[in-house]
């Protein structure tokens, strides 16, 4: 969402200039490259993003390279814990990303590619402002070309994934107790889903010489004594 290269991210909620002139300055009416029609659009359209993402505890962030002028969401503010009026700035947000973690998000938002056209995503941790908890967001942008078919700006998505995080950590946990378990035993210890194909059949098939595939199903049955 930040980027050391071009410039940071920020969110849209107001209506602004884009880079092909079309809609200027809602404030100077007697641009004569103005175009109400195509401001209104602009306005309504925006109103829907923004009523679309209530509710989704999304931030959201745009960056003009430009101007260097970045624009984020309430949630974004919220998510990283700051005060509703705090200006956006790259420095704001590096300030609230953790030290271990600053490197690897400015070097994914100043890659090459992530600056031309394709987009980026990073998980990384924040220390929040108001609480100082220590948090998992997933940081998400894209850049936009502008008329001449350079990059203009760019915009993207920040959520945090805190619970999602600690869960796949419990998750791994788990699978490497059970797997030092299953290695440690003398016991066979084997699995099968409704479909009857059997899975972790390692210790049987060192039993019994029979592979895991034919032992799906009533297979295994072959191996038995008759």
């Amino acid at each position: 969402m930040i980027s050391k290269a071009p410039s940071p991210p920020a969110v849209s909620t107001e209506p602004s200039d884009r880079p092909n002139g079309t809609v200027s300055d809602p404030a100077r009416p007697e641009d004569p490259h103005f175009d109400l029609a195509a401001f209104v659009s602009l306005a309504e359209s925006e109103q829907r993003l923004r009523i679309a993402v209530e509710g989704t505890d999304l931030g959201i962030w745009e960056v003009d390279f430009d101007t260097g002028e970045q624009r984020w969401s309430p949630e974004l503010r919220r998510i990283l814990g700051i005060d509703p009026d705090t200006p956006a700035s790259s420095a704001v947000l590096f300030d609230r990303i953790h030290p271990d973690d600053r490197d690897r998000l400015t070097s994914a938002c100043s890659n090459p590619t992530a600056v031309e056209t394709e987009s980026f995503g990073e998980a990384v941790r924040i220390v929040r402002g108001d609480d100082h908890a220590t948090r998992w967001i997933l940081l998400q942008g894209r850049t936009v070309l502008g008329a001449a078919g350079h990059p203009s700006r760019r915009i993207g998505t920040v959520q945090d994934v805190t619970e999602q995080h600690e869960t796949r950590q419990a998750l791994r946990l788990a699978l490497r107790r059970y797997q030092a378990l299953i290695a440690a035993t003398s016991e066979i210890v084997w699995h099968a889903n409704a479909s009857q194909e059997v899975g972790d059949g390692t210790g049987w098939t060192e039993f019994t010489g029979q592979s895991p595939e034919s032992a799906n199903g009533d297979g295994w049955l072959m191996s038995v004594h008759p």
